[in-house]
């Protein structure tokens, strides 16, 4: 029996001298082991190079910049920068480690393949514009919150939740469904951006809003502007080549003398290789909407008056009209439509105001009756024979598309202003959110209102109803 354990031992010795003659003779392998300039640097193997045999380990590290995130080491063939398998030669203990081990399964024998590893790192997504900046004379308040990114494929999934992160909020919360907020099916594919707790107030994914106002007093408030903004979405930016992400301000917009803090996570990020590369840290911005009434410049009128107003002049027949915009002087309207329909006056809106004040403008407007054949009704207080009420989303109110109808009806059978012919003179309306402020107004302020004069003729009278 002794015989035989010595037999085999001196079998098994013999095979490990003969393994390590083999090693000894190996020729040596020199891998070389590298990372994109600027993105960091290798810190083992010392200098970037291991001279390795087959079945050695060896060490790999990596330290990236700050503005870089290591994504994976890769093995490629530096001859022709093409990447080869993970454990063709080379086996990579994890790839997605930043610190790992690679050993050596065999050398290719074909002499055009050198092998080398590489460390793949990505740049983080930074931030190149948050509006509104930050100035004395403060914001407009009906601004939108414009981040612009450098990275054009920001992950939509930053900004919306998907359904098991829904599920976790309403198990850690106590929310309900009906408390998610979904976007718009055009901005937001119809998904989820946010949430209101239970006081009502709105909170949105990756990015904390926070705020405090001014009192008449000079004290301050707590405030929530979050609850003013609505629909994030992402588009490109062409003046970054990037891309930028856009909070809504509501209709009607955030107070006066409110200073908006909000923060953006560094969770932020765009994909690569299925790796979320996200910001380095988070990123705090502030803003403060306008202060003082006296720097608010009031109304611009930028109308664009092609088919600005129409008024349906036969069966299907529309005519756009001359309007005169604050002017009342009845010698501009040198052309007046005449309309032979005795029960229905039909008109479309389809145009552009902007508030350049910052309290955005109303979802409606006004139609009076001014005079009728040129008969003015002084001494008496001007009738509003209509009242119409839209729905929209920003300072864009247009009749064609969209919430708004494609046209308005003035019923004639009931308006009794109206029954009879003649020339009759209209004025439009449109106001900003500040006619309903307590600190805006205390009457009618050219600074708070675009008026539109038109002219119609009546040839027919109403018909009895």
């Amino acid at each position: 029996m002794t015989s035989c354990d010595d037999f085999l031992k001196a079998k098994e010795t013999r095979a490990e001298i003969e393994k390590a003659i083999d090693y000894a003779n190996a020729s040596v392998y020199s891998i070389k082991v590298e990372a994109d300039k600027d993105s960091g640097i290798i810190t083992k193997p010392a200098a970037g190079e291991a001279r390795v045999k087959v079945t050695d380990t060896f060490n790999l590290s990596f330290h990236s910049e700050q503005d870089y995130q290591f994504i994976k080491w890769e093995v490629y063939n530096e001859a022709t920068n093409q990447p080869i398998e993970n454990g063709l030669y080379l086996q990579i203990e994890d790839p997605k480690k930043i610190d790992t081990n690679c050993s050596v399964l065999s050398y290719p024998n074909d002499s055009n393949i050198q092998l080398a590893v590489r460390a793949i790192a990505a740049e983080r997504p930074q931030i190149i514009l948050a509006r509104p900046q930050y100035s004395e004379t403060g914001a407009p308040r009906f601004s939108n919150i414009e981040i612009s990114f450098n990275k054009s494929n920001m992950d939509p999934s930053c900004i919306y939740y998907s359904e098991p992160e829904m599920t976790e909020l309403i198990d850690q919360l106590g929310l309900s469904e009906s408390d998610f907020l979904k976007g718009d099916e055009t901005l937001c594919n119809n998904q989820y951006y946010g949430y209101k707790d239970q006081e009502g107030h709105k909170h949105f994914k990756n990015i904390q809003f926070s705020g405090i106002k001014l009192t008449d007093s000079g004290d301050y408030t707590a405030e929530f502007p979050g609850d003013y903004f609505y629909n994030p979405y992402f588009i490109e930016d062409s003046g970054f080549s990037g891309c930028r992400l856009i909070y809504q301000m509501m209709n009607p917009p955030i107070q006066s003398k409110v200073t908006v803090y909000y923060s953006l996570n560094k969770d932020f990020c765009y994909m690569q290789d299925d790796i979320p590369v996200k910001m380095l840290e988070s990123k705090p911005y502030a803003y403060e909407t306008m202060l003082k009434e006296s720097e608010r410049p009031g109304f611009t009128q930028d109308f664009n008056y092609v088919n600005f107003l129409q008024v349906k002049v036969g069966d299907d027949d529309w005519k756009s009209l001359a309007v005169y915009q604050l002017s009342s002087d009845d010698k501009l309207f040198n052309e007046i439509p005449e309309l032979s329909n005795t029960t229905n006056i039909e008109f479309k809106l389809n145009f552009e105001a902007q508030d350049t004040g910052g309290s955005g403008l109303l979802p409606s407007f006004s139609l009076s009756l001014i005079t009728k054949n040129y008969i003015p009704n002084y001494g008496n207080e001007i009738e509003i024979l209509e009242s119409y009420s839209i729905n929209y989303s920003s300072v864009v109110m247009n009749g064609s598309k969209g919430t708004p109808p494609d046209f308005y009806t003035i019923d004639r059978t009931t308006t009794t202003e109206l029954k009879d012919v003649g020339e009759y003179k209209f004025e439009l309306i449109i106001y900003d959110n500040d006619t309903n402020s307590e600190e805006a107004w205390d009457g009618p302020d050219a600074n708070h209102k675009i008026p539109v004069y038109f002219k119609l003729k009546l040839t027919q009278p109403a018909a009895t109803n």
